[in-house]
């Protein structure tokens, strides 16, 4: 897509690769769900992903994670306390 849109490469750290790196995300757990065939429901509030109001993930295209990236999953146990599990997703290049 990069290449077609004549955008050049992707480095790690831009926010390009962030938001490329959460499109991934986004392939990946659509392939599984159906792969399993689930059927889940994969929505998006106040994390990057929501599936099937269980499971809440937030994807950052970094290798380090910082108290920031932990904000929207802090408010979503506020907000919505039976999702009980939560995760950060990162991206390494090594």
């Amino acid at each position: 897509m990069n290449f077609l849109a004549k955008r050049g490469q992707l480095e790690f750290g831009s926010e390009l690769f962030g938001k490329a790196f959460e499109n991934w995300v986004f392939h990946e757990l659509s392939a599984h769900n159906s792969y399993l065939e689930a059927y889940a429901d994969i929505s998006y509030i106040e994390v990057d992903f929501v599936i099937d109001a269980d499971v809440a993930i937030e994807a950052k295209a970094t290798q380090k994670v910082t108290s920031d990236y932990l904000k929207g999953l802090l408010q979503l146990l506020l907000d919505h306390p039976r999702i009980k599990r939560r995760m950060v997703l990162t991206s390494s290049l090594t």
